[in-house]
């Protein structure tokens, strides 16, 4: 035991001689390499920076290094940065790469390695998520154009096989029942991955065959990619159509019109699984749990009444 007056000593001339913490010494005395992987499945994505800018706040923060891999959205490049962050025995993983049916997850979670997942989860690992509150988020939109008039909104889906995509393809159903929105099924088209490409891709078929006067899109990149569409086609926005994003990703006030759309907190969502990352570290048997952050509608000129013919 040291007194107090002792710590405040030891602090000032510690300060005084700018000394820093060894953490290959801390590591030998504690069996730790200090090094934390991060998996992203996009690096080119905006949506992942702040994310990781947040988790290494708190990571550095605690004496650990980052060690980033980029799995390009291909689960067998997953596989193989997992297995390589392993090789370096990196003292934990938090995931943002998670497909539901995700085999290189598990296989991480049956060797013990301390993992925590951001914004997308395994239907089957029983591991701890952090993420933005999904359901909040569209109920918000939905809430959002039916108070201006919309019933005929369509829905840009996520990717089935990512958690995201289905549980906010899910909540759109529930509040465009539960608030009398139109429920014809042509309505809402899948996309096969969140991007630009995709957005514009679906976005066709979607204006095609159900002719909505509003459209939420999972992504803020599918939302991109149907503004293309309406632009090409000689529509205007939001006169003809209003278009909901979800992310609020840098530059989204930039664009003409400004989007509306779900800004997500990322950096504190990566800073909290930083968080709940290091508390494994210390108490292995800590119950997982799924954090949703508070999300919030960031209105802006992609939405509107619907015209009146």
């Amino acid at each position: 035991m040291v007194s107090e007056s002792t710590v405040r000593r030891v602090q000032l001339a510690a300060k005084a001689l700018k000394y820093r913490p060894n953490p290959m010494a801390r590591g030998l005395k504690t069996n730790r390499t200090m090094m934390i992987g991060i998996v992203i499945p996009d690096l080119t994505n905006a949506l992942f920076p702040p994310i990781i800018r947040g988790a290494e706040s708190v990571l550095s923060g605690s004496g650990y290094i980052s060690l980033i891999a980029d799995t390009d959205n291909d689960p067998e490049r997953e596989r193989e940065s997992f297995d390589a962050l392993r090789a370096r025995q990196v003292d934990g993983l938090i995931v943002a790469s998670a497909q539901r049916e995700d085999w290189a997850l598990r296989s991480a979670d049956a060797a013990d390695m301390p993992v925590v997942l951001i914004n997308r989860r395994d239907d089957q690992a029983n591991l701890p998520v952090v993420m933005g509150d999904d359901a909040s988020g569209i109920e918000q939109s939905v809430r959002h154009l039916i108070e201006l008039g919309h019933r005929r909104i369509g829905h840009l889906a996520g990717p089935s096989e990512l958690s995201t995509g289905v549980a906010r393809t899910r909540a759109f159903r529930q509040w465009m029942f539960e608030l009398g929105g139109d429920s014809d099924p042509d309505l809402i088209v899948e996309t096969d991955t969140y991007s630009v490409e995709e957005g514009a891709r679906a976005g066709k078929i979607l204006l095609d065959t159900a002719a909505p006067t509003a459209v939420i899109a999972g992504n803020d990149q599918l939302a991109v990619g149907l503004l293309d569409v309406v632009k090409e086609r000689g529509m205007r926005c939001p006169e003809d159509l209003s278009i909901v994003g979800y992310n609020d990703m840098p530059y989204m006030d930039k664009l003409s019109p400004p989007l509306t759309t779900v800004r997500v907190p990322h950096a504190e969502v990566g800073a909290e699984a930083a968080r709940i990352l290091l508390r494994r570290l210390e108490e292995p048997d800590l119950d997982p749990s799924t954090v949703a952050l508070q999300v919030r509608l960031q209105v802006r000129g992609s939405t509107a009444s619907p015209r009146t013919s």
